[in-house]
């Protein structure tokens, strides 16, 4: 399938979507439980929309997006609880963009960027947005390119709620990875291997203080010209809990 594609799901529907060449969109609306996507598409300029309903679609398993182009870019903005999903973009020209949000409890998302071979600009960017408990969002970002001038990797984790896990993995010249938990008991992960890291993170709540293997806490490995920024707070010190 090629061009533009719509599909809407109720519940325990099953789409799936493929696409070859430039230009394609891939628009899902589910409003239903225990729906699966699977998106496929291959050339440039491609788009997928995912969109579930404001308090419906729980155990939306094994969604996936698979993307192999330039100019990719996902958008979704989900709410419901125990819904998975995975985007997976790779590129040797151009630009990946990735923004997903989820709102609900115990739902999981890992995104693998892969842009070998962009000489300059964001060759990566993935934002990600989660509001509940029990949340895991994952990135991993690769990036090998000669102009060492502009960030070809940014990860940005932004988690509220209790019990979440964010866990970000950077490989390439300039990586910036930022995350945000406003919460208790959060566990924070960033891994970036490269030649300029930059990493930022903030966490409002308790058990701040306690170590990754407890529950809660920060671990952070760079190896490159590294930078971090730590900051921590207690409950109710955030001045953006949005």
């Amino acid at each position: 399938m090629t061009g533009s594609a719509a599909m809407a799901q109720s519940a325990s529907n099953a789409v799936s979507i493929e696409q070859i060449g430039p230009d394609n969109i891939a628009a899902i609306s589910t409003s239903g439980n225990n729906n699966s996507a699977t998106v496929k598409q291959s050339g440039s300029g491609n788009r997928v929309s995912i969109n579930q309903g404001q308090g419906s679609g729980n155990g939306n398993l094994e969604g996936e997006i698979d993307q192999e182009g330039d100019n990719n870019e996902v958008e979704a903005d989900l709410n419901g609880d125990d819904n998975s999903y995975r985007v997976e973009q790779r590129s040797s020209g151009a630009t990946n963009r990735t923004e997903f949000s989820q709102i609900g409890s115990q739902n999981s998302l890992t995104v693998f960027q892969d842009a070998t071979g962009v000489s300059s600009g964001l060759a990566n960017l993935a934002e990600v947005y989660q509001a509940g408990t029990g949340n895991t969002a994952q990135i991993d970002q690769t990036s090998f390119v000669a102009n060492a001038s502009s960030y070809n990797n940014v990860a940005t984790i932004n988690q509220r709620g209790d019990n979440n896990l964010a866990t970000s993995t950077q490989t390439g010249r300039n990586n910036l990875s930022e995350q945000e938990q406003d919460g208790n008991d959060n566990l924070s992960n960033v891994i970036q291997n490269g030649d300029d890291n930059s990493a930022i993170h903030r966490q409002f709540g308790d058990s701040l203080s306690l170590p990754p293997e407890i529950g809660g806490g920060i671990a952070i490995e760079q190896n490159g010209g590294a930078s971090i920024i730590i900051e921590q707070y207690g409950p109710g010190m955030n001045p953006n809990p949005g």
